[in-house]
């Protein structure tokens, strides 16, 4: 099932699939895209300087992505919408280097089914994202489990990620590169491990089998790589065909990187000559904190290939993407105030440049549990799922559809209370208010009869819980009469209420 947030039969050619495999192993491994050259990729690099009007024009490129976020059956498992706005950040960030930009198009969408939070292999994939695609738009899906992998690209689908991959580092931008068409640098040598000790050979051959999903019913597919040479003999067809991404034999995911950003484990290639794999390239599979930039070459592949076997991406260049940075200023609840535990009404100061808002609240000042989260484009929203007398913190985070790197509000605080919640009180033996309907401005009368001297307090609430009026009163043996002159008052619906030692006494009023 298929639900917005506004708060707010698959039919695939083989040749498709064979573009999109899964290991079917548990370990989580880095990238589930299949290790194939497109024959798009092919053609551009054999002759580059065809598509020079692409690669060169430096306009920036705006391209739509539709977040698809999932989760179980019974809705639950969602990525924090914030570690969302914080991925789509750092793509962006990281896209910066290439002029492509990345805009959020339309809502973002909530898919609830568990088959598809945690699929076993890319065809599961493949499913959901026909099912469920936007047209003209990058789909992103964050899953629990996108087929044992920290993410992956399916070609004319869409990416999966993780929710840890889709919330920071580089796996977003390392699956939107094969998405734009190029490889790992160290194409060739996934499903093989490099061994310093034995002879590089000059070419290496892996098993596809691995990468296969069931609809292929081959017994073992073999291909074959030239291993690519330190002097750049053979650079531009072997591995990944880019001349300036440098000899990379390390299909192995997090390895780490020395001071200059190069890989610790020391290589050699077929001519014997020693080197160490660039860590700082995104495509490899470096530890997040090396990755961090693509090659000219790259960059130039992936322009074109928008433009030309992707260009539907592009069909609106002036998306709001103005800068924000505001925080939210918190009108209500602030600074501890207590409200009625299943109606609690936030709000917030409109921020400029701001289309949509992330409202958190949470029991914790760190919100590593979110009890709450919402998506709306209003600047006020009621929470009714919340416990009775309990503390809670509260932010908000602004977004537009091209720029998701604002701060978050510091937080504010609330409690909840059952401040409706009538209890019998054996001390009172009448309690009474008139008028029950007004007009603002009106005062209003009480009557209490009472069977002893006691200390009472009233107070008028509004129906969010925000107190408006706490008055003492002491009460004497017998009929106590006491004439309020209320606030001005917006028309609606308000509660008074006495409380005393025993207890809490409500009533309703309408104000007109």
């Amino acid at each position: 099932m298929m639900k917005s947030y506004v708060l707010i039969f698959l039919s695939i050619a083989i040749s498709t699939v064979l573009l999109a495999q899964t290991p079917s192993n548990p370990q989580i491994l880095p990238c589930g895209t299949a290790p194939v050259k497109s024959e798009w990729l092919k053609r551009y690099q054999a002759n580059p300087a065809a598509f020079e009007q692409f690669s060169r024009n430096q306009n920036t490129l705006y391209a739509a992505m539709t977040l698809q976020v999932v989760g179980s059956d019974n809705g639950v498992g969602y990525i924090s919408l914030n570690n969302l706005m914080e991925g789509f950040c750092d793509l962006n960030t990281d896209m910066a280097q290439t002029d492509i930009q990345f805009f959020i198009h339309g809502d973002i969408l909530f898919i609830d089914s568990s088959s598809w939070y945690n699929h076993s292999t890319v065809l599961e994939g493949a499913e959901m994202m026909f099912a469920n695609n936007i047209d003209s738009t990058l789909n992103c899906y964050i899953v629990s489990n996108p087929a044992g992998n920290a993410g992956y690209n399916l070609p004319y689908a869409g990416i999966a990620l993780t929710k840890s991959g889709a919330s920071n580092g580089h796996v977003w931008s390392h699956e939107v590169g094969h998405n734009l068409s190029i490889q790992h640098p160290f194409l060739g040598w996934e499903g093989n491990t490099y061994t310093y000790n034995n002879p590089t050979p000059t070419t290496v051959t892996y098993d596809y089998t691995y990468f296969k999903d069931s609809l292929i019913t081959d017994t073992t597919i073999i291909d074959t790589a030239y291993v690519e040479l330190v002097d750049g003999s053979n650079c531009t067809f072997a591995a990944d065909g880019f001349c300036d991404t440098p000899p990379d034999y390390l299909a192995i995911g997090g390895w780490q990187c020395n001071a200059q950003g190069l890989s610790n484990i020391l290589q050699k290639d077929p001519n014997g000559v020693d080197f160490r794999s660039d860590g700082t390239n995104i495509m490899t599979y470096s530890n997040d904190a090396c990755a961090a930039q693509f090659t000219p070459e790259q960059i130039a592949a992936m322009r074109a290939y928008l433009q030309t076997e992707r260009a539907t991406y592009l069909f609106n260049q002036n998306p709001m993407r103005d800068t924000i940075t505001a925080t939210a200023n918190m009108l209500n609840p602030i600074a501890g105030q207590v409200q009625q535990f299943d109606y609690v009404e936030l709000e917030w100061e409109s921020i400029p440049n701001a289309t949509h808002y992330i409202v958190q609240v949470s029991r914790v000042n760190s919100f590593s549990f979110i009890e709450y989260s919402a998506l709306t484009t209003d600047t006020s929203l009621i929470a009714t799922n919340l416990q009775s007398q309990k503390d809670y913190y509260w932010r908000v985070k602004a977004f537009n559809q091209g720029y998701t790197c604002a701060p978050i509000s510091p937080n504010e605080t609330f409690s909840t209370d059952d401040i409706l919640r009538t209890e019998n009180l054996q001390t009172i033996e009448k309690f009474s208010i008139y008028p029950t309907i007004l007009e603002n401005g009106q005062q209003l009368n009480i009557e209490i009869d009472s069977r002893e001297r006691m200390d009472a307090q009233l107070a008028l609430f509004n129906i969010s819980g925000q107190q408006l009026i706490n008055n003492s009163l002491l009460l004497s043996v017998g009929k106590n009469k006491s004439t309020i002159n209320l606030p001005n008052l917006i028309g609606g619906t308000y509660i008074v209420q006495i409380r005393t030692s025993e207890g809490v006494i409500n009533e309703k009023i309408i104000v007109y």
